[in-house]
C-alpha cells in the first residue's frame, strides 16, 4: 500500500468523524432552539450565580442558524445558559463576537500533504504525530515539525521531520548440509564477510573450500549463505614388506579408495631364508587384502618346519666311514646320537694310539655334522749311541723321545783335532749327520787328515829412502835450475814361516789356522808403512822443486 493512498483513508475517516461530530452539534442546537425564549431571563440569573457557560461554533449551512449571523470570512459565536439541573440547553442567546480561524497544512518530508486543520487565531495547533514508511535501508522515527509549531496569526505550513536509523539484517552462514555456521546482524549496505568453511574429510573424499553461494554482497536484507567444496577422492599407499615390518618387497604404491583386491599390485611370492633350525614357506599376507580404505602395509607370513641333520662318524683322515651318516631333527640331545664302537688306530715309527674322543665333541643337532676320531698318541723311545771312530769304545748312550731334535741331543766331549808324524787331523762332524730322532742310532766321529805345513822364516826388509836435495843457483841464468829427485824404494816381502806344530796325542791338537792368520796380518801391516814412506818422500821432492823455482823467478 502506498503513502498517498493510506493518506487518502485517513483524510476520509477523519471527514466521517467531524461530520459524524456535527450532526451531534447540530441535533443539540435544534434543542435549544426549541426551548421558549420566556426562560432567558433565569437563564441569565443562573449565570450571575456561576453557571457554566459553553461556546458552539456554527459553520455556514447549519440548519437553523439565522441567515444574518454568518459573516463573510467571520464566524460568529452564539452563547447559551445551561440552567436546569440536567444541563439542557434552553434557547439562544445572541452573544456575537467575531474571531479569525487560520488553515494550517500539515505536510510529510517530501512535501506530500497529510493534512489540513483549522485554529482559532491565537491557538496553538496541534497534530497526531505522523509516520513515515520504513525503506529496505531505513526506518523512520518522527522527530517533530518544521517550523517548530507556535500560536495562529496566519494560515502556516508544518512538514514532519523524521530521525533515519539504518536497517540491519540477519546474515546467517551455513555449511553444505544446511547446518547453521555462524548468524550476525548487518547494517544495509554492509558486505559480509566469513572465514573459509571447513568440512571435515571423510576416508573416501578431501574437501576444498570453494567460496560461498551465493557471492556475499551488500547486504539489502536477510541472506543466507551456503558453504560450497570442491571433493577430491583420496588416495592410500599400500606397501608390501616382510615379515620384519620394514624390508619392502615391492615399491609402495598409491590407490584411490575404494580399489577392489584383485585390482592391487601384488609382489612375486616372498621368499625366507632357512634358519639352522626351521624351513620357510610362504603363507599369505597379514591382514588379507581387502579393498583399499585407508594406508595398509601388507606383511608376509611363513609357515616353518624344522630342519634335519646327517650326522656322520669318521676316522681321524676325514675320509674313512666308521658309522654312516644318519638324519636327526635339529635339538636332538647329544645322548640320543647313535655312537659307533671305539675305533683303533696301528702304531707307527714314532707313536702307539688308543682311542681319545670325538672331534668336536657330541653335542645337540644344530647342523650337519661329521665327527672325527681322536686319538692319544704316546711316543716311543730310541737309543742315542756315541762310539769312537774305532766303533767299539762308546762315549755316551743315551734314550730320546721320538721327533727330539737334533739340537737337542746331547753330544759327548771329543778332541777337535790331533796329529802324528805326518798328519793333523781335524773334526769334520758325525756320522750319521745329526738328525731328528725317528729310531736308534749309533754315531761315530769324522778327521779330515792332511799334510804338516813346513816351517817358514818371516823377515823383514827395511826399504832404503833415497832422496836427492834439489840445487837452486841463486845467479841469474838463462838456464833453469834442475832439481832431480830421485827417490827407490826396495820392497822385499817374503812369506812368514810358522813352526811345525808338534805332533800331538788326540786330544790336544795345534791350532794351525790360528797361526797362519796372525803371519798374514803383521805382513799386511808392513806394507802399509811402506806405503804411507813412499807417499812422504813425494811429497818432499815436490816441496823442494817448488823451492827452487821460486828463487830462479826473483
Amino acid at each position: 500500500m502506498t503513502e498517498d493512498t493510506k493518506l487518502k483513508i485517513l483524510d476520509s475517516s477523519i471527514k466521517k468523524r467531524r461530520r459524524r461530530f456535527l450532526a451531534v452539534l447540530m441535533a443539540v442546537l435544534l434543542v435549544l432552539c426549541a426551548t421558549p425564549l420566556s426562560d432567558c431571563g433565569t437563564a441569565k440569573a443562573a449565570v450571575a450565580e456561576g453557571k457554566t457557560m459553553t461556546e458552539v461554533l456554527l459553520t455556514k449551512g447549519y440548519n437553523g442558524m439565522p441567515s444574518d449571523v454568518y459573516h463573510k470570512g467571520k464566524t460568529i459565536i452564539y452563547k447559551y445558559y445551561i440552567y436546569d439541573d440536567s444541563g439542557n440547553p434552553i434557547a439562544w442567546v445572541p452573544d456575537p463576537v467575531v474571531v479569525n480561524y487560520y488553515t494550517i497544512t500539515w505536510k510529510q518530508d517530501d512535501g506530500t500533504k497529510i493534512d489540513t486543520t483549522t485554529v482559532r487565531e491565537g491557538n496553538t495547533p496541534t497534530h497526531s504525530n505522523p509516520k513515515k514508511a520504513k525503506t529496505a535501508e531505513y526506518t523512520y522515527t518522527f522527530a517533530g515539525w518544521t517550523p517548530a509549531i507556535s500560536r495562529a496569526y496566519s494560515n502556516a505550513t508544518y512538514t514532519a521531520t523524521y530521525t533515519a536509523t539504518k536497517n540491519k539484517y540477519t546474515v546467517t552462514w551455513k555449511d553444505d548440509e544446511g547446518n547453521t555456521l555462524d548468524t550476525e546482524q548487518l547494517e544495509y549496505g554492509t558486505i559480509p564477510q566469513h572465514e573459509d568453511a571447513e568440512k571435515e574429510n571423510t576416508a573416501e573424499f578431501t574437501y576444498t573450500f570453494t567460496g560461498w553461494d551465493p557471492e556475499p554482497a551488500a547486504v539489502t536484507g536477510d541472506v543466507t549463505y551456503t558453504a560450497c567444496f570442491d571433493s577430491e577422492k583420496n588416495k592410500y599407499k599400500v606397501s608390501f614388506v616382510d615379515e620384519d615390518g620394514v624390508t619392502p618387497l615391492l615399491d609402495t604404491a598409491e590407490y584411490d579408495y575404494g580399489t577392489a583386491p584383485e585390482d592391487i599390485a601384488k609382489p612375486e611370492t616372498p621368499t625366507k631364508d632357512k634358519t639352522a633350525q626351521y624351513s620357510y614357506e610362504f603363507a599369505g599376507w597379514s591382514p588379507e587384502i581387502k579393498e583399499v580404505t585407508e594406508d595398509t602395509v601388507y606383511k608376509a607370513t611363513y609357515s616353518d618346519s624344522i630342519n634335519k641333520y646327517s650326522v656322520t662318524f669318521v676316522d681321524e683322515d676325514g675320509t674313512t666311514v666308521i658309522k654312516e651318516a644318519k638324519e636327526y631333527e635339529y635339538g636332538t640331545p647329544a645322548e640320543l646320537i647313535e655312537k659307533p664302537e671305539d675305533p683303533e688306530k696301528a702304531e707307527d715309527e714314532g707313536y702307539t694310539y688308543s682311542f681319545d674322543k670325538w672331534n668336536p665333541d657330541i653335542t645337540e643337532v644344530i647342523a650337519d655334522a661329521i665327527y672325527k676320531a681322536v686319538y692319544s698318541a704316546v711316543k716311543k723311545q730310541y737309543a742315542v749311541t756315541f762310539m769312537q771312530a774305532d766303533g767299539v769304545t762308546v762315549l755316551s748312550e743315551e734314550l730320546y723321545d721320538y721327533g727330539t731334535a737334533a739340537a737337542d741331543i746331547k753330544i759327548p766331549d771329543i778332541p777337535k783335532s790331533y796329529t802324528d808324524d805326518d798328519y793333523i787331523y781335524n773334526f769334520t762332524g758325525w756320522n750319521p749327520k745329526l738328525e731328528v730322532v725317528s729310531k736308534d742310532t749309533v754315531y761315530t766321529p769324522v778327521y779330515e787328515k792332511s799334510d804338516k805345513p813346513k816351517e817358514t822364516t818371516t823377515e823383514e826388509t827395511t826399504t832404503e829412502e833415497t832422496t836427492e836435495e834439489a840445487t837452486t843457483t841463486e845467479e841469474v841464468t838463462t838456464e833453469e835450475a834442475t832439481t832431480e829427485t830421485t827417490t827407490t824404494e826396495e820392497v822385499t816381502t817374503e812369506a812368514p814361516t810358522t813352526e811345525a806344530a808338534t805332533t800331538e796325542a788326540p786330544g790336544k791338537a795345534v791350532n794351525v789356522d790360528t797361526v797362519k792368520t796372525g803371519d798374514d796380518s803383521a805382513t799386511m801391516l808392513r806394507i802399509c808403512f811402506i806405503l804411507m814412506l813412499l807417499s812422504a818422500l813425494s811429497m818432499v821432492g815436490l816441496l823442494a822443486a817448488s823451492y827452487g823455482r821460486g828463487k830462479k823467478d826473483k
